[in-house]
């Protein structure tokens, strides 16, 4: 029963997508951070595979917490501390988003996501010094893009608990084409 448990509290998912962030990456990004404003002294994090991409990733963050009318930032939800990449609510949740070095030892998380960890110098230290700290009941999710038959591809085809979620790039309806060029050659 503990088994079933725990692999329902974990998630893998890899895609083929063209660009660095998929609609499934930034729902998933998007429920910890609601998790860690409406949720006191709940922690989450986004471990980025680069200091460019931590960047980016949280100013996406920052930008959901600006874009809220300002009657909701307040009591509770109000920001105790703005730093360059963590927000932390007065009601000590938080939301952090670093890179790999960064993120090592520290803070106890509930919901981690670790953005294209394939990519990761040592993923295997990285998730060891993460994942020892992690708080029981929490969540983790793993996204990652292909980088050959590495780290990612092992832990995809191994029977480990962890569900797997395969997103292909064309599932985005961003990438359909609404209508057909007429130049383009017509093959036999």
């Amino acid at each position: 029963m503990r088994k079933s448990l725990c692999a329902a509290r974990r998630t893998f998912g890899t895609s083929r997508k063209p660009i660095s962030r998929s609609w499934t990456e930034i729902a998933g990004r998007r429920f910890r951070f609601w998790k860690s404003l409406f949720n006191a002294g709940v922690a989450c994090a986004t471990v980025a595979h680069s200091q460019e991409s931590a960047i980016e990733l949280f100013q996406d963050v920052r930008g959901w917490y600006d874009a809220l009318p300002w009657w909701f930032k307040q009591g509770d939800m109000a920001l105790r501390r703005d730093q360059e990449n963590k927000l932390v609510f007065k009601h000590g949740g938080s939301y952090r988003v670093g890179t790999a070095a960064q993120m090592r030892g520290g803070a106890t998380l509930h919901y981690r996501h670790y953005s294209e960890f394939a990519f990761y110098d040592n993923p295997m230290d990285v998730v060891g010094a993460i994942e020892g700290g992690a708080k029981m009941g929490g969540r983790a999710v793993y996204e990652t893009t292909a980088n050959g038959l590495g780290y990612g591809w092992e832990m995809w085809k191994a029977r480990n608990g962890w569900k797997k979620l395969f997103v292909p790039w064309v599932a985005d309806p961003n990438y359909k084409l609404k209508h057909l060029p007429r130049d383009v050659p017509r093959t036999a």
